[in-house]
């Protein structure tokens, strides 16, 4: 130290907020020599009676230090001097805080005195950072990811869906369906039209595989229906397979497949070329198949007949075509007409629909 004694930097340090003078601490304050090997621009004190800065009365103000200065000080006062003081944390020594609050002194102290400690302080804080950034936010644990097998567990119970309800591809590019399923789980994302397709047929490759392992030699018998859908724009040939187990205890039953007829003539070439195709695709020898069941069209009956089948009338049609008859026989004309006579009049009163169910 330079041994010289400041009296004018001492009651600086005395003056407080509220006009009062404190003791004078002049004796206990000397003056940084620049080129001495303490703090080169820091005044020090002597005093080792100090005393946290929170504990004595000043006027409001933000106390929170800003620089970053402070995360290798601690505030504190001298008691005799009642003057701020900052306290390093890796030597102790106390110096004093300018009234302009600045920290020029401090950061001085830090570099020529703890430059390697203040270089390790900030790689660790800089891992501590880095750490935290890696840590997921709250919101980011609440919106869980989908994972690969969720996802395509979901988009094929999809499909299965939209198969099922004959729904066409595009309900799901709908607003409000991509909304549901967001709410069922916000991460998933509906699948375009060009990948549902693909869906689909991966589908229905699994389930002709399914279909080659059930009917392996075993002789089947087929059933062949031509219908329309409103949602399709064309007719449609369900071919279905039944097979018995060697025992007659297994009963199997298959959709082998649902072939579109585009063609504007139904003929039995077409169908008969329909049934092999399907056939072939899953390994089905023509030989294998006993008996074809269709309707009586003459269509079928001739497709039968080329393919080298025997061909069986569907039960459920000859039931439903002797019910027709037997509605337009004259002794069922006279009840019939009532009966329609009432449903028409209970479809045209709410009063009246309500008095029959009761």
């Amino acid at each position: 130290m330079c041994g010289q004694s400041v009296r004018s930097k001492a009651q600086g340090f005395g003056e407080r907020s509220r006009g009062l003078m404190e003791p004078d601490c002049s004796e206990e304050i000397e003056m940084c020599d620049l080129h001495d090997d303490d703090d080169s621009s820091a005044i020090a004190t002597t005093s080792n009676e100090h005393r946290s800065v929170d504990a004595v009365p000043r006027p409001h103000r933000r106390t929170t230090p800003m620089s970053s200065v402070w995360n290798f000080f601690k505030k504190a006062v001298d008691v005799e001097c009642n003057a701020e003081t900052a306290v390093c944390n890796f030597c102790g020594k106390s110096l004093f805080i300018p009234k302009t609050r600045t920290t020029s002194n401090l950061l001085h102290h830090l570099r020529s005195k703890h430059k390697a400690e203040v270089e390790k302080f900030e790689q660790r804080a800089s891992l501590n950072k880095n750490e935290r950034e890696k840590q997921p936010k709250i919101e980011d644990v609440f919106k869980r990811k989908i994972g690969k097998a969720a996802k395509e567990d979901i988009d094929r119970k999809l499909i299965v869906f939209l198969a099922k309800a004959s729904l066409p591809l595009h309900v799901t590019q709908l607003p409000s369906f991509a909304e549901l399923l967001r709410s069922l789980h916000p991460s998933y994302a509906t699948p375009s039209t060009k990948t549902l397709l693909k869906l689909m047929q991966k589908e229905v490759d699994a389930i002709d595989d399914d279909n080659r392992r059930v009917s392996e030699d075993a002789q089947i018998a087929i059933t062949v229906d031509e219908w329309s859908s409103k949602n399709a724009s064309c007719s449609l040939l369900a071919i279905t397979g039944h097979a018995l187990g060697g025992d007659f205890s297994k009963r199997i039953n298959v959709v082998l497949d649902c072939a579109p007829l585009e063609e504007d003539s139904h003929t039995s070439e077409l169908v008969e070329s329909k049934i092999l195709e399907s056939l072939s695709r899953l390994g089905i020898a023509k030989e294998r198949v006993s008996f074809m069941i269709a309707d009586g069209a003459s269509v079928m009956v001739k497709t039968a007949s080329d393919l080298g089948i025997q061909y069986i009338h569907c039960c459920a049609h000859v039931i439903n075509l002797s019910v027709a008859a037997a509605l337009n026989l004259p002794m069922c004309a006279h009840v019939l007409k009532k009966v329609k006579h009432v449903v028409s009049k209970l479809n045209k009163s709410g009063k009246l629909k309500k008095m029959f169910r009761q």
